[in-house]
């Protein structure tokens, strides 16, 4: 009996609209009710005007086929017609010459073509070598994958697909970040029996077979000298120690730091972009919280619940008005203006609300509505307000809470989602109809309704340019549309469950889905998959977000839990600072000697770091790294060269003395002379001794290195040379 109630309330919406054809039944719908028509009819369970109803849309159905197929014949004489135009034309004027034009553009295409492919070719042939690694050299795995990353951003101006797949596997591996203390050489001098974290996670202490305790960050440096006294191996370590439910709505603050989520339990939560709460709950409504959002400015969250206020808070986690009292049922969407001074509501009693941001009413209800409104949205300049509601129409009021044109009248459903384009000059909507529909600022639809989705489109989104439009529905399908209603894409398919949530990421290229089945997806947009499904969530994930700056996503989902995941240049982030203490990348000639492939490859990986991941003191921190490797060498001026260019980078850092600078070139060349000793060139050993000491007038050179020298010296037939050296230089005797 649902069944036919449903045909009858659409039959007598459609008789009460003057028997409109805009609300006839079409698709997947009439295509049910014929069926019903065909069995159930002889049963007299439908009213005479539901009957007419179905016979009606029918009949409206075939001669819109018809109207279209008598168009495109009429499309296709013209053609026809022009062509025969055009041809007779070409031939007159000089039908050579437009041949040889045709054919040299035509090759020049296939050689551009061709090209790329090439170039596709061989990104592909480095991806299957990283990939390839990634099991018994994860390390590698790591480096090859990120000098592909920017081998494709060079080479093609994008990072294709299979290398992005190929670097959020590569970041997937467990690997060792670096030896702790690899650049400051002051690792255990034995076995290490055992590790611990602090509680935070920021620090780790290690015991050792040397008798020493040591504390390191989580990059792998030292953080204190470390702790002797003991006379044997220590082993064992350790430190002391001394949630939301569903969460409904999660956004990003305009700098990308801060992360705001709004939960059935109530409360509003903080957390940075680590994941980690930066303040206590927000607590103070008494029922789920439905919408949240931050100011333009992010100093600000607004709030809208079921128990029908909205309220407002710093991001110090106050509430810095009185709760904002009118709407008599739940409150299902807030939004701020673009200036950050304007607040609207929707809600379930059908009505608009604006509200200051000091908590008051600045405008009566905006009323029009038959039933809940599910959507509302400011445009770019704020002047014009949209709202979508459960009465299948769209609405558009100014800022005084007026309504500036008739209704938008074409859904034949609830209207689930709205948004405005970036230029503000168009509307798009989705609908429980299974249409998106496009809609200019007077109310008028400006293309056909966009078919395709076989069951509800619960979220759509504007690309950042205003020229696609992204749909999710519950058939389990994302899809993309042109301004002109065209799909650009074949259906994005690979989601098991209804698709609850779509975003565009900042520069448009990348398309995230969160889905009923607890996965997240990426897609480019061709509609090709660019990463394994994000598979953390154990239920429906509910919405999902691209930070302003385009590294990270943040989904917030059923299982009371929201997650943050790393897009490929987030992920090219994470790579890069796994490896920036690391010596492969910071002294590639060095730690990897002998293999000339991978030298070359490290070298890229650290040129793409610093030229699409890192921020200018990340660089400056490898840049010191490769001044400690270089001072190791005993290139005393190419280590404060490094030094200078980290402090350009970044005036703020802490940067080595150029005593330093000497102490560790001189240090290095005293290591130097006691291996040309060994091999038996005392003349050279005697050299490096001596410009050590150049660097660092007060350094001595210790007995071990004085032993080498004399012993090995005398060996090879040097002894008369060594021990006149002994008197010149400071050596240390004990």
């Amino acid at each position: 009996m649902e069944k036919e109630r449903r045909l009858e309330a659409r039959a007598k919406e459609w008789e009460s609209q003057g028997k409109n054809p805009d609300f006839l039944l079409r698709g997947k719908v009439l295509t049910g009710a014929e069926a019903y028509l065909e069995e159930y009819s002889d049963l007299g369970l439908l009213d005479g005007i539901a009957q007419e109803f179905i016979e009606v849309s029918q009949k409206y159905c075939i001669r819109l086929e018809k109207a279209e197929k008598e168009r495109q014949e009429r499309e296709l004489k013209a053609t026809r017609k022009a062509n025969r135009t055009l041809f007779a034309s070409v031939v007159a004027v000089s039908a050579f010459a437009i041949f040889a034009v045709v054919e040299w553009i035509d090759a020049e295409r296939q050689k551009t073509i061709a090209i790329r492919q090439n170039k596709i070719i061989r990104l592909r042939e480095n991806v299957a070598q990283a990939t390839n690694m990634l099991s018994s050299k994860p390390l590698e795995g790591l480096i090859r994958a990120i000098q592909v990353t920017g081998e494709s951003q060079s080479l093609l101006g994008q990072v294709i697909p299979q290398v992005q797949f190929s670097l959020y596997e590569a970041i997937s591996v467990p690997i060792n970040r670096n030896r702790l203390g690899s650049i400051e050489r002051n690792w255990h001098r034995d076995w290490v029996y055992s590790v611990a974290f602090s509680p935070d996670g920021k620090t780790i202490v290690s015991g050792g077979w040397d008798g020493t305790i040591r504390l390191w960050g989580i990059s792998g440096k030292a953080i204190a000298v470390p702790l002797i006294g003991y006379q044997d191996s220590v082993n064992s370590v350790a430190f002391s120690r001394e949630g939301h439910t569903t969460i409904h709505s999660v956004a990003f603050s305009p700098d990308s730091k801060t992360i705001v989520s709004g939960s059935w339990d109530g409360t509003i939560r903080l957390w940075d972009s680590s994941g980690n709460p930066i303040a206590p709950p927000l607590r103070g409504h008494q029922d789920e919280v439905r919408s949240v959002a931050f100011s333009s400015d992010g100093k600000t969250i607004v709030s809208g619940s079921d128990d029908g206020t909205i309220r407002l808070w710093d991001t110090s986690g106050k509430a810095i008005a009185p709760p904002m009292r009118g709407h008599q049922e739940w409150v299902l969407s807030v939004a701020f203006s673009p200036d950050g001074k304007t607040i609207v509501s929707g809600s379930g009693d059908g009505t608009i609300r604006l509200w200051d941001t000091s908590g008051n009413s600045i405008a009566p209800p905006m009323r029009g509505h038959q039933g809940r409104i599910l959507s509302v949205a400011f445009s770019p300049d704020g002047k014009t307000i949209v709202s979508g509601s459960e009465d299948h129409t769209i609405r558009l009021w100014d800022s005084s809470g007026n309504s500036i044109t008739p209704p938008m009248i074409g859904h034949q459903d609830s209207i689930f989602s709205v948004a405005f384009s970036p230029d503000g000059k168009t509307i798009v909507s989705s609908s429980w109809d299974g249409t998106i529909r496009l809609w200019d600022t007077s109310g008028k639809a400006i293309a056909p309704p966009m078919r395709g989705h076989q069951e509800w489109v619960s979220s759509v989104a504007f690309s950042p340019d205003g020229k696609t439009v992204v749909s999710g529905s519950e058939d389990r399908t994302i899809r993309l549309w042109d301004t002109s209603g065209n799909p650009i894409a074949p259906p994005m398919k690979g989601h098991q469950g209804w698709v609850l949530s779509v975003a565009f990421s900042p520069d448009g290229k990348t398309i995230v889905s969160g889905s009923w089945d607890g996965t997240i997806r990426l897609w480019d947009t061709s509609g090709n998959p660019i990463a394994p499904p994000l598979i953390e969530h154990w239920n429906g994930v509910s919405s999902v977000a691209f930070s302003p700056d385009g590294k990270t996503i943040v989904s917030g989902s059923w299982d009371k839990t929201i997650r943050l995941w790393d897009t490929w240049l987030g992920s090219l982030e994470v790579g890069c600072n796994r490896l920036i203490d690391h010596l492969f990348l910071v002294d590639p000639e060095t730690t990897l000697a002998g293999n000339s492939e991978m030298i070359e490859v490290a070298k890229g990986a650290g040129e793409t770091c610093q030229k699409l991941a890192w921020k200018p003191a990340q660089k400056a921190h490898f840049l010191i790294n490769q001044g400690r490797t270089v001072a190791d060498k005993g290139d005393f001026k190419g280590a404060m060269a490094k030094f200078q260019q980290a402090r350009e980078l970044s005036p703020g850092i802490e940067v080595p003395s150029e005593a330093e600078g000497r102490l560790w070139a001189a240090l290095a060349l005293v290591k130097k002379g006691e291996n040309l000793a060994i091999e038996g060139k005392a003349k050279e050993a005697i050299t490096n001794y001596q410009q050590a000491q150049k660097f660092d007038s007060k350094l001595k050179i210790s007995a071990d290195s004085w032993k080498t020298l004399c012993w090995y010296g005398s060996l090879h037939g040097y002894a008369a040379k060594v021990m006149p050296t002994f008197r010149t230089l400071n050596c240390h005797m004990d």
